[in-house]
């Protein structure tokens, strides 16, 4: 019973320190602003990187490739060339004309947070250029978006040749294939355009929505330092009032 007794004793004492911490929500409230402040200035003096949006249009044309199809298919088709694209966006190939076009950068810090791109669907592509400064995040995404769409749209040439390619070889009767000079012709053509259409169907289209006049923003807005300032304000203070209050009850 002793046990039980000095247990609730102690619980009532942390209820009693508890209630007695907020109702100095005075000093609390001293010490949320003062942690709101500090964020603000913090921003001030050490502002996040910048970022800047270059917004692509991405049409799969899906009508053309599926007239009338299960909508289970579409998405799977749809699915299929998105990640395809994706894994252009972040390719040697597109990267490395970036490299070439703004100094001090390489392969692997686009890759490390310098580029993001974000939510890459059939419509609307972010892509983001991040750096210190506001001129170079604009390049950055200038680059980045230039690169993608020509390197893109020669894929989607190549896959278009490819398919005619592909029409004509079929077109020839299979007796003469042996020894069709043209089929042969074909065939070397068709290996080559399979590795240079990068694997994407040839109804994409692709352009940039914002080829100017880039937004250019912070990384991080400055409402995320204040609300986190007044955050860490308000458990010093919290915490504050904690130690003190034994000290003064004895």
């Amino acid at each position: 019973m002793p046990k039980k007794n000095n247990g609730q004793a102690k619980s009532n004492d942390g209820l009693v320190m508890l209630a007695n911490i907020f109702l100095n929500w005075k000093v609390l409230l001293i010490f949320m602003v003062a942690g709101a402040i500090f964020g603000q200035l913090n921003f001030s003096l050490f502002p996040p990187p910048y970022k800047a949006r270059a917004v692509m249009i991405m049409d799969h044309n899906l009508e053309e490739v599926f007239p009338s199809a299960p909508d289970r298919e579409i998405f799977y088709f749809l699915e299929r060339e998105t990640q395809k694209l994706e894994a252009i966006a972040w390719s040697d190939l597109v990267l490395q004309d970036v490299v070439d076009t703004i100094d001090g950068y390489s392969i692997e810090d686009l890759r490390s947070g310098s580029l993001i791109l974000s939510q890459p669907y059939d419509g609307g592509w972010n892509m983001y250029g991040v750096a210190d400064n506001r001129e170079t995040a604009r390049m950055l995404a200038n680059a980045w978006a230039d690169s993608f769409t020509e390197v893109v749209r020669k894929g989607v040439e190549n896959a278009r040749l490819l398919k005619q390619a592909q029409k004509e070889l079929e077109s020839i009767p299979a007796d003469e294939l042996s020894t069709s000079v043209r089929a042969k012709e074909l065939n070397i053509e068709i290996t080559d355009l399979e590795k240079s259409s990068l694997g994407i169907h040839p109804e994409i289209e692709v352009y940039r929505s914002e080829a100017s006049n880039l937004k250019v923003m912070p990384s991080v807005k400055t409402g995320s330092y204040i609300i986190i300032g007044a955050i860490c304000g308000f458990v010093i203070g919290v915490v504050g009032l904690a130690v003190r209050r034994p000290e003064d009850g004895g």
